[in-house]
């Protein structure tokens, strides 16, 4: 099970102040090692959302070391969390 926090930030400036809403998912420490690997890297993030479930696809390019121009195998890696 994952849950879904919100977090409200206010900032101030130039004597008004302003509200942001941010969403964001807790990840179980299960996940942990996975998650671990994209730390530092681009992700994309592909969201699809269905009746019953919101499919989220976590996406990095999987360089191999001494040249980061070559991607392993030419495919991308993918990671995916569905939330039901």
């Amino acid at each position: 099970m994952v849950k879904v926090r919100k977090r409200i930030l206010k900032r101030s400036y130039k004597k008004k102040q302003y509200r942001y809403e941010r969403h964001y998912l807790e990840v179980p420490t299960r996940f942990n090692d996975l998650i671990a690997e994209l730390y530092g890297r681009q992700v994309n993030i592909e969201m699809e959302k269905t009746q019953n479930e919101l499919l989220i696809r976590l996406r990095v390019e999987l360089r191999r070391e001494g040249n980061p121009a070559i991607c392993r195998d030419n495919k991308n890696s993918c990671f995916e969390v569905i939330h039901r």
